[in-house]
């Protein structure tokens, strides 16, 4: 069977309320230098863009997109959660997080950090923070999870 010959069956499925995972939004600058919670996206954005994304929704209502956070390499090199401070780094994942997931129309996030250069205690902490200002005070996510590796 050729692919044109099953192009339905992925309408057939979408039937279903289906999830687009958008992997990943990085805590790194585009040059790949460590940015202390200012997220940016990591994806073939031209592709998979805002307009791509309301197309899809407009189309299929059961449609709900999700952001993976953190990763494990930018430019072969590893990305680290390394916070300069709590308070900047919680400050910055609200306001970058904000505007990409305005800005895509996101349901949800995963976090899934996968380096560590700082402690757990601090790791809870600005995820905990970022999440209850995210998805409780400003209610711009409607579900969260969190595996870091």
């Amino acid at each position: 069977m050729t692919i044109a010959q099953n192009s339905q069956l992925f309408c057939e499925y979408i039937g279903a309320q289906f999830h687009f995972i958008l992997a990943f939004g990085i805590n790194y600058t585009t040059t790949a230098s460590l940015a202390d919670g200012q997220f940016n996206v990591f994806w073939d954005s031209t592709n998979l863009s805002p307009f791509a994304f309301s197309s899809i929704r407009q189309s299929n209502g059961n449609v709900k997109v999700a952001l993976i956070l953190g990763g494990d390499t930018v430019s072969d090199s590893p990305t680290y959660f390394s916070p300069s401070s709590i308070d900047s780094w919680v400050n910055n994942v609200v306001s970058s997080l904000t505007s990409i997931i305005r800005d895509y129309n996101l349901d949800s996030i995963d976090i899934d950090f996968e380096h560590f250069q700082f402690d757990v205690d601090a790791f809870a902490e600005c995820i905990g923070q970022s999440l209850t200002t995210l998805k409780k005070k400003n209610r711009v996510i409607s579900i969260a999870s969190i595996a870091p590796f």
